[in-house]
């Protein structure tokens, strides 16, 4: 019997007298080929987000700002894409207002994701997806949503409060590449879920069964 590298086989003991050797298939490997360079896949999969984009002008920017944010070696800020991404000494303010003038719809973002993903595990039986409650911290008063929240870093015997934001998150498990290791997680959903304010004891029943 031929081995391959990284395959997985068990001894199974039938009974006294016979032990049989059993190869575990790896489904991903027979159904996944991968015949390009990471940049063209990564390519493809950013020209699946032109619909998330107000505009054609918008997308290309962003594009080029990718790869700049992925191959930053400091910490991913603007001035760091941008540097990175060749584009230090011109013209900031277009690639400033995709930031700022809100050009992306980030739920068709997560749509493109999710159906890649769920491609990826078409092979298994069932999808493992992880949850989770994320509080982000923020420094301004007057940013949308943020409140005192409870720090879930902090130590379990002192409650500690921080100033933030609430995004619940979910992430789907990938197929690892042998029958047994680690999974990655690739998130699918994060959106920003703020804390409703309670209504006053003189608002009307109407807003209250809103509010309940």
């Amino acid at each position: 019997m031929e081995f391959q590298k990284g395959e997985v086989v068990e001894w199974v003991i039938e009974d006294k007298e016979r032990m049989t050797l059993k190869v575990q298939i790896n489904l991903l490997a027979q159904t996944k080929k991968n015949n390009g360079s990471l940049t063209d896949e990564l390519d493809a999969l950013f020209n699946q987000y032109h619909p998330a984009f107000s505009d054609h002008e918008s997308w290309v920017k962003r594009g080029e700002l990718m790869y700049g944010e992925l191959t930053c070696l400091g910490w991913p800020a603007f001035t760091g894409m941008l540097a990175t991404s060749g584009n230090q000494f011109v013209d900031w303010s277009a690639a400033w207002r995709v930031f700022s003038k809100q050009h992306v719809d980030v739920s068709k973002i997560m749509n493109v994701v999710q159906t890649n993903v769920l491609q990826e595990t078409s092979c298994i039986p069932c999808i493992v997806a992880h949850m989770d409650d994320t509080v982000i911290k923020k420094t301004g008063k007057r940013i949308s949503g943020t409140k005192w929240r409870r720090d879930p870093l902090g130590p379990h015997f002192q409650t500690n409060f921080i100033w933030g934001q609430r995004f619940p998150q979910m992430s789907l498990a990938l197929p690892p590449e042998v029958q047994t290791g680690q999974q990655r997680a690739i998130p699918v959903y994060f959106h920003h879920c703020p804390t409703i304010d309670k209504l006053r004891k003189t608002a009307e029943k109407e807003q209250w069964q809103v509010y309940k």
